[in-house]
């Protein structure tokens, strides 16, 4: 089964973010002490984050602080753009966002739009999508994978059907 160290995975992200981006733009990362690994393969998570790096930065003004983050969480939000496919006990939300106040003023539908790559990624690993805004914490672009090592929907469906042919 792969796993993806996240406080890692995003600790290299960010470096490379801080080579690339524009000087002005200041790259801050938060990750949760015992932040648990999620159930992905790590060069996937790398490329979704990119991704969402990607949807952020264009979606906002040019310069200001891009925040990357993790956490546990205990499930993903009601209000997905996209629902999770997996069932899972424990989840791990992992955030790019931007602190800018402007931010809130755009049109943030086609920053996760249901047929790109980050969505099938979503779908092939059982992860939700969510957007969160507040006035004062700008806007987070949020994806939320099942903990790594945790039962999920289709595992406890083929536990089931070896059950009942055995």
């Amino acid at each position: 089964m792969d796993e993806a160290p996240v406080p890692l995975v995003l600790a290299r992200l960010a470096d490379i973010l801080r080579h690339v981006l524009d000087m002005r733009t200041r790259v801050l990362l938060s990750a949760e002490d015992g932040c648990p690994p999620c159930r992905c393969a790590p060069a996937a998570l790398e490329a979704a984050l990119t991704e969402m790096v990607r949807r952020v930065r264009d979606a906002t003004p040019s310069h200001g602080t891009l925040l990357l983050g993790a956490r546990s969480s205990e499930k993903p939000p009601r209000n997905a753009v996209i629902a999770p496919t997996a069932v899972s006990d424990r989840w791990v939300a992992i955030s790019v966002g931007s602190d800018s106040a402007q931010s809130l003023d755009l049109d943030w539908r086609p920053v996760a739009p249901p047929h790109t790559d980050l969505a099938l990624f979503a779908r092939h690993w059982g992860a939700a999508l969510s957007l969160q805004h507040a006035e004062r914490e700008g806007l987070h672009l949020v994806l939320h994978l099942p903990c790594a090592g945790t039962a999920t929907r289709e595992r406890q469906e083929h536990a089931r059907n070896h059950a009942h042919n055995g």
